[in-house]
């Protein structure tokens, strides 16, 4: 399948680096076909749903937006209405580019967008783990964090230097076929950018050391146990190991095994670069605010001198189609069986792609798809049924995905989705469920235009097609097919490939003309560039007759526009003893109106490439449509039903009980959750609105007595004109919008609505420790928590300075220490997530099970260093100001970006001009005033420690450390004797 545009979530100040890196911790299995250093990169499509889904309740963890689980979108349809099977004319979107080839073999590709001043560098390497050997796995993605390390001319830790010049969307990643690097920066820093990525490129040798190479072998080795640890995490060893012949370069994974991580030496790393890391096996692309003229005068600049590679050897078509039935059994610490089904079938850009891809929307993409309505809506056998066509380079897979409902009869699944792929092999796909899943597919590609770099950007659309078949407008063709798809055609793939090999090896010329160009003098770095204030679109108000408060900022660069309805409730406003309400009824405004039941909504929606999302936070409820400027008016009038005639439905709301009971015992296993689900009690108490698990879900006790009168009654308590605002940002004016609103939310009437109580709580009195055991576990998670002041605090922003530097980014001092130079971790941060009350203020660290007594105590002494031995210095604080600043550029980018922003504002009260005076007050902060907010804010004697472990191996060591008072507690926070 191809990668396509993924829906985004604003981080606000927090780093896309853990982002990314605690969306894999919190997966419940790590995806097989894409490992990376810096963040968990693009899922893995054979486990996509899955993969996504777990991404999403990651993010609400990490960023702490608090958004609830239940955001959901629609894939294909099967529906046999006519008038749902509307076709919508959305047509195949053109990046226009440059190319050019350098004398070294380097191939460029220039795009221009002058749209925003950042620039997106893309840099992909044609390597992957199919280039490695039996016996040297998980070479590839090993080099790949020792591109990170610092190179002869440019030897700094390379996510530093770019958190300090401003770079947003910067990640490398690793799969089966290449290994890539990006990132978006400022246009004034596109010079220091290629030359710290030309410098890596050529010169990375001359400072690679033993050190070095152990240091970046014990962080894989750590990310490695890390995904083994989460639920599934046995899976994708497995799924490789009995899908390939054991000859094939896919039958391992892309991390590797842990002998040959320990086996791999000096000159093993050597020889990878000096083999694959050569310009002629290189594709760069530049996009963005930069014409081709530019970009190839500073391309030949820094790259030209680079000397070309050697020949090497290439990989052919090898799909390895298999025949028969093999099954395999495997136990894990789950609390839900799931079965994975899996065919090889053709490759990335072969003709059946498309084909497979309509397959797998029609079978199993979203809740109107085949397998999810009959296992999961109507069998109710599972929570999640998914079908997906992963394409790789040299062969792709399809899969099914099947998670059983906790209690149900595994083989009654199994069989029920075997005879839906039957009756499809025989039928094949409906017309209108063939117009639906066309819809989805183009309409997640017209979106591409908004991004330039980053995943699913044009720049990334650009480099896949151009390294794996070397036009760079592939994916028109792949469109083109998506277009002319008919269901005899869809029919036919799955029938070729669903029902029930070889190796060519082409010897290509080296070419003999291959040169460097002279030296380049890399005596002296480029400059750096100064940081700019924003100059954000204006928010524009208005007042509807029922007293509806309408926000709008103006967006025209693409032809989407995004409304998100924000209601003064949230967590916050659940009845006592019935926690988790919010979340509950705002996951239920899709299951039904009296006009439109749960299956005609995704199909509706569906029909017209809208996507809708209703979720909460502490402080807020939010109702969410993103739609194209062509289907507006269309895709508001359902959303304005979903608001004002929700119908809760009977049968429905028993059936996401029953999901959502469910998810809270998945919750109850994952490492993270628990540490997360007890905290906010221990630092709030039970009688506070803030209270309740971060997650939302509530509590077993109180979702399983809720009924739907409970959540329509909340709904209705509420959501009044009076207490929301709609919020618009997007291709729409004032005066375009304001007459349709007007007609559709004529009848919302105003109302009284009740008052939250948010009182104040002391911080804690002393340091406590609470021990939650996980048998078996190969990581312990240890989190600190305390309170901070609320969002709008006039300290805000030099605070958000201070934490960054504490925890809040890769280059903090936490996780320089416990990850950087320890090795004890993937990865640790420190967090403050938003409130209108006072705000949770945490710290949260992964970390083998043998150093868990190790890593406390350097967390104790950063907490204590930072506020009194070790205060913040003047070169930490500029590094930050300039990373906090320069950064701002790339993170506005789309509408659902200006969105949260503005949404951020709204919800919490900041000034409209908050992120465009950001620049300044960030850089008026002082070392001294830097080291006050400190002092005032972190309390190293005032933690509520929460550690979640194997405590027979790990308990003794916590318990020496004499931090305070410590108690033993389970998943529930309930003492445990």
């Amino acid at each position: 399948m191809r990668d396509a545009p993924r829906a985004e979530s604003s981080t606000g100040s927090f780093d896309n680096f853990f982002c990314g890196v605690f969306k894999f911790i919190l997966s419940s299995s790590a995806p097989a076909d894409t490992i990376n250093s810096i963040s968990s990169g693009g899922p893995s499509l054979r486990s996509m749903l899955n993969h996504v889904a777990r991404a999403a309740m990651a993010l609400m963890f990490l960023s702490f937006s608090f958004t609830a689980l239940h955001s959901q979108t629609h894939p294909a349809a099967h529906r046999k209405a006519a008038a749902v099977a509307t076709s919508v004319n959305i047509p195949i979107p053109d990046i226009k580019y440059t190319k050019f080839v350098l004398k070294n073999g380097l191939t460029v590709l220039v795009h221009e967008d002058h749209k925003a001043p950042i620039v997106a560098v893309n840099t992909w390497y044609h390597v992957g783990s199919k280039n490695e050997k039996l016996g040297k796995t998980g070479f590839a993605h090993l080099f790949e964090h020792l591109m990170f390390s610092g190179s002869q001319n440019f030897n700094h830790t390379y996510i530093n230097a770019m958190e300090r010049i401003g770079a947003t969307s910067l990640n490398g990643t690793t799969n089966n076929d290449r290994t890539n690097y990006f990132e978006n920066v400022p246009t004034s820093m596109l010079d220091y950018v290629l030359f710290a990525e030309s410098d890596r490129m050529g010169h990375l040798l001359g400072v690679l050391d033993q050190k070095k190479l152990d240091l970046q072998r014990g962080v894989v080795q750590n990310e490695k146990r890390q995904d083994e640890n989460q639920p599934y995490g046995v899976v994708d060893e497995l799924m490789a190991e009995n899908t390939y012949p054991a000859s094939h370069p896919y039958s391992w994974t892309v991390i590797g095994s842990m002998q040959d991580l320990d086996s791999a030496s000096m000159n093993d790393v050597q020889e990878w670069f000096k083999t694959y890391y050569g310009p002629n096996n290189t594709t760069v692309v530049i996009a963005g605010d930069i014409t081709p003229e530019v970009a190839r005068e500073k391309v030949e600049k820094y790259y030209g001198e680079v000397p070309p590679g050697p020949p090497i050897a290439k990989q052919e078509v090898w799909i390895a189609k298999r025949t028969g039935t093999h099954r395999g059994w495997v136990q894990d610490r789950v609390p839900q069986a799931r079965i994975y089904r899996v065919w090889n079938v053709p490759q990335y850009g072969s003709p059946e792609e498309a084909q497979l891809d309509l397959v797998a929307r029609v079978l199993g993409q979203g809740k109107t798809s085949r397998l999810y309505k009959r296992l999961v809506y109507k069998d109710q056998t599972a929570t999640s049924a998914t079908a997906f066509n992963d394409s790789n380079e040299i062969g792709g897979q399809f899969d099914f995905t099947l998670t059983a409902k906790p209690g149900a009869d595994v083989k009654q699944m199994e069989r029920a989705a075997n005879e839906e792929l039957q009756n499809f092999l025989k039928s094949g796909p409906t017309a209108e469920e063939l117009q639906l899943a066309k819809t989805q597919i183009l309409g997640s590609f017209a979106r591409v235009v908004e991004r330039i770099g980053g995943f699913g950007g044009k720049s990334d659309v650009l480099a896949r097609c151009q390294t794996y078949t070397g036009n760079p407008e592939c994916y028109k063709t792949y469109l083109e097919e998506v277009q002319a798809a008919t269901p005899a055609s869809v029919k036919k793939a799955a029938t070729d490939w669903l029902s029930d090999g070889d190796y060519i090896l082409d010897v290509e010329p080296y070419p003999t003309a291959l040169k460097a160009d002279a030296k380049l003098d890399r005596s002296h770095e480029p400059a750096p560039g100064s940081p700019v204030s924003l100059n954000l679109p204006a928010m524009q108000g208005a007042k509807l007759s029922n007293g509806l408060k309408v926000v709008l900022a103006e967006l025209h660069t693409a032809p989407v526009v995004n409304f998100s309805l924000l209601v003064d409730s949230g967590y916050a406003a659940d009845p006592a003893n019935a926690s988790g309400t919010a979340s509950f009824s705002q996951r239920m405004l899709e299951e039904g109106t009296p006009t439109r039941d749960s299956l005609k909504i995704s199909e509706e929606l569906e029909s017209l490439s809208a996507n809708f999302n209703a979720g909460a936070n502490l402080d807020w409820a939010s109702v969410n449509l993103n739609t194209l400027k062509g289907t507006m008016d269309k895709a508001l009038e359902i959303y304005s039903d979903l608001i004002l005639h929700p119908s809760f439905p009977e049968k429905e709301f028993v059936r996401l009980q029953k999901e959502r009971l469910a998810a809270i015992q998945r919750e109850k296993v994952t490492p993270i959750a628990m540490a997360l689900r007890v905290s906010p009690v221990l630092l709030y108490g039970k009688e506070h609105p803030y209270g309740v698990a971060f997650t939302g879900t509530g509590t077993e006790a109180s979702v399983s007595k809720m009924t739907r009168e409970e959540l329509s009654k909340f709904h209705d308590t509420w959501f009044k004109p009076n207490n929301s605002t709609l919020l618009i940002v997007g291709d729409t004016t004032l005066a375009e919008i304001t007459p349709k609103l007007e007609k559709l939310f004529a009848a919302w009437k105003p109302g009284e609505v009740p008052k939250k109580k948010i009182a104040s709580v002391p911080q804690p009195q002393k340091d406590v420790v609470y021990l939650i055991d996980r048998p078996g576990s190969g990581q312990s998670i240890i989190t600190a928590a305390q309170l901070a002041p609320p969002r709008n605090d006039p300290d805000s922003i030099p605070l958000e300075l201070v934490n960054d530097i504490f925890g809040g980014t890769f280059s903090s001092r936490i996780n320089m220490n416990l990850r950087e130079d320890k090795h004890y971790s993937y990865g640790v941060f420190s967090i403050i997530p938003a409130a209108l009350g006072q705000r949770p203020y945490l710290s949260i660290s992964p970390v083998q099970t043998d150093k868990t007594k190790e890593s406390l105590e350097e967390l104790v002494k950063e907490y204590h260093g930072i506020t009194s031995s070790q205060p913040i210095s003047e070169k930490e604080l500029q590094d930050e100001q300039t990373n906090a600043t320069l950064g701002l550029s790339g993170r506005f980018e789309t509408v659902q970006q200006l969105s949260g922003a503005y949404s951020t504002i709204l919800e919490y009260n900041l000034p409209h001009d908050y992120f465009n005076t950001f620049t300044k007050a960030a850089m008026a902060v002082t070392p001294e005033s830097a080291n006050l907010i400190a002092k005032k804010m972190i309390l190293p004697d005032h933690l509520i420690w929460v550690i979640v472990g194997d405590m027979s191996k790990v308990e003794a060591g916590i318990r020496a450390l004499n931090l305070g008072e410590v108690h033993k507690i389970d998943a529930d926070g309930d003492p445990v004797q």
